[in-house]
């Protein structure tokens, strides 16, 4: 479980939340792709320029998987943006607290069918997906938080935690270490981001358990506080 033992993360200073930056990261997406498409034909190919560009070594079926990624995070502040407007300020907190108590509610029955993140990430190869969730972290990491800190599901992120297990066997310690590290500059709040992962895993496991009980025994049990 390297994912959860990075070292010498170092924080960002504060930058404008997902709310702000999404829908314009999803738009700068296309802007971003056309450019390193433009690049390919005049031959810039070096290793630096890609360093620079990470974009432009991600496989097709990978930035459409990115796509669809940052097209669920837009939808979701939108959404919420929605659901703010019919809400007075005095009710924020609390509101805020029923939303994310009718998410975990919602995510008690979902499969991998019903879970968008995990049916989006699960087909994508491990190092593809490594080198995608780089180019989110340099290009588009205010979505990135959004998507781990408020869009991942159970489902999604037992699919994800997998991945990266994937990801470590077929790479060096080294470079486990240095992917770490720069996969969780792009949150405020590093440790959040490890916890959300971690409750969600849990949460998955919990599901499962539950779900076998419910099918050979017909019993239901209340996940722990």
């Amino acid at each position: 479980m390297c994912y959860l033992n990075f070292k010498d993360c170092h924080s960002h200073d504060s930058r404008p939340s997902v709310n702000h930056l999404a829908g314009s990261e999803q738009f700068n997406l296309h802007n971003e792709v056309k450019s390193h498409d433009t690049s390919d034909k005049k031959g810039a190919t070096d290793t630096s320029d890609k360093k620079g560009a990470p974009l432009q070594s991600l496989e097709p079926s990978t930035l459409q998987a990115l796509y669809e990624l940052m097209s669920l995070v837009h939808d979701s502040v939108e959404a919420v943006d929605q659901n703010n407007i019919a809400e007075s300020a005095s009710q924020d907190t609390s509101s805020s607290q029923s939303i994310e108590r009718k998410k975990i509610a919602a995510d008690d029955s979902s499969l991998l069918e019903k879970d968008p993140v995990a049916k989006i990430i699960l087909p994508v190869e491990p190092l593809e997906l490594r080198s995608m969730l780089l180019a989110m972290v340099h290009t588009f990491p205010r979505t990135l938080e959004g998507l781990v800190l408020n869009i991942l599901g159970p489902t999604g992120a037992e699919i994800l935690t997998r991945k990266f297990d994937e990801m470590d066997q077929q790479t060096t310690t080294e470079e486990q270490t240095e992917f770490y590290k720069t996969f969780y500059t792009a949150f405020d709040d590093q440790y959040a981001a490890m916890d959300a992962l971690l409750n969600r895993k849990e949460l998955f496991s919990f599901q499962v358990f539950q779900s076998v009980l419910d099918q050979y025994l017909r019993v239901h049990v209340d996940r722990p506080s």
